[in-house]
């Protein structure tokens, strides 16, 4: 459920920083930064990962309880390193089968969470063999049109 949740939320937060900054021209190289229109857009988009941690902060504090843990713990989600530890213990760590100190157990995972678990891994793989497809089929291209000419 943790992950299932942050990952959508991620998601339909990069999408919508993609449009907004894509409808405004601005891309990635904010060439056109003294404008103030794309300053406003600049921090809309602040204010949506901001909104972004803060929904990952709440979703590791709930998932600590599950475990058992206070919830103090999820400020280790902001320190560089430390961060990937922890994330990887919301991830894998197994939470308490019945009522702890926070409160009782979570309900049972939906089909839609499930189905979400299934398809974050084949995301990760098919962005990773983009990551590489794509550059090398690029240069075969090029290396194609140099041979022709």
């Amino acid at each position: 459920r943790y992950i299932a949740y942050i990952f959508t939320m991620y998601l339909l937060v990069s999408f919508a920083v993609g449009a907004i900054s894509t409808a405004a021209g601005i891309g990635f190289g904010f060439k056109q930064l003294g404008d103030s229109g794309n300053i406003a857009i600049i921090l809309i988009v602040m204010l949506a990962y901001l909104a972004l941690l803060i929904y990952a902060l709440v979703y590791g504090i709930r998932r600590l309880n599950d475990i058992g843990w206070s919830g103090w713990l999820s400020i280790l989600l902001l320190i560089p390193l430390l961060n990937l530890l922890m994330g990887l213990l919301l991830l894998f760590m197994p939470g308490e089968p019945g009522v702890n100190r926070y409160g009782s157990p979570p309900a049972p995972n939906t089909w839609g969470i499930r189905i979400m678990a299934f398809f974050i891994p084949a995301i990760m793989i098919i962005g990773i063999l983009a990551a590489i497809t794509i550059p090398a089929y690029q240069e075969y291209v090029e290396r194609a049109q140099q041979s022709q000419q």
